[in-house]
């Protein structure tokens, strides 16, 4: 009788690629991250998808200069309190993904209902999404941090493919709460004509100043890894602050376009 997880895994994998996954000797770059889910006993990296503990990790590797700053932590038996608070903040729950409330104005923002949002957060557990196990035991907590501004109102997003600590792959993602896109470049800032799981969103935008930089503190956060991706934020003052690690990239069910790409992502990730 399979496992929950690899059950789950399997039903999806066929939903989502019309296809089954293969586990025994995966090929393509998807399959191996549903492998990697289930055997790589990677919930020991937990620590490394903590919002709140990867941040000294971080500090200790490339420089506390690349964190955002913690304006408070909330703990699941706290609560939170506005008027502490500065104008312009950023909520993130550190045992999650993807979940964010962005606040522009203090003013604005209804009390009660951002409690009964972290409320929600607080009783996620978010392994039960997707069996990433990385999530696997993480203590609820949330944390307000620094609010960004790069000045075009849609703070951009650098994450860098690594396999075994090399950027091979670039991928920005634009206008992500209306029309999804997703331009994708090589290391050398090259435009790629395969998309993955977005569509290009038609405007080739110019490489990031400091790339030479972001593509070094990608390479030694990570080092050691057969696969990590490492996101990073470049803002208009030309600073560059770290987003978050990812090891199983969309829990391993994101399409490339066409699909030949995710067998040649497979064949850069040694397991």
């Amino acid at each position: 009788m399979p496992s929950y997880p690899k059950y789950f895994i399997r039903s999806w994998y066929l939903h989502r690629f019309k296809k089954p996954v293969n586990l025994n000797s995966p090929v393509t770059f998807n399959e191996k991250i549903q492998w990697l889910k289930l055997y790589g006993g990677y919930d020991r990296y937990s620590q490394f998808v903590d919002k709140l503990a990867v941040k000294e990790f971080v500090k200790k590797t490339v420089g506390s200069h690349y964190t955002i700053e913690n304006k408070q932590y909330i703990d699941v038996n706290q609560g939170i309190i506005l008027s502490n608070l500065p104008d312009h903040f950023v909520i993130k729950p550190t045992h999650t993904s993807g979940d964010v409330f962005i606040c522009r104005e203090k003013s604005l923002v209804n009390s009660e209902q951002l409690k009964q949002l972290i409320n929600t957060w607080y009783e996620l557990d978010y392994y039960f999404q997707w069996f990433e196990c990385v999530y696997k035991n993480l203590r609820p907590g949330v944390i307000v941090e620094e609010f960004l501004d790069d000045g075009n109102g849609d703070l951009r997003d650098f994450k860098f493919y690594c396999f075994d600590g090399r950027v091979e792959y670039i991928h920005v993602d634009l206008d992500r709460f209306h029309r999804h896109s997703r331009n994708v470049y090589s290391r050398d800032w090259e435009l790629q004509t395969f998309s993955y799981e977005y569509p290009y969103s038609g405007i080739n935008i110019p490489a990031p100043e400091k790339l030479d930089e972001m593509i070094n503190v990608a390479e030694t956060l990570s080092k050691g890894f057969p696969f990590l991706r490492v996101d990073l934020y470049y803002l208009q003052n030309k600073k560059i602050k770290f987003g978050e690690l990812t090891f199983f990239p969309g829990a391993g069910f994101e399409r490339f376009y066409p699909a030949i790409w995710d067998t040649k992502f497979g064949e850069m990730l040694h397991i």
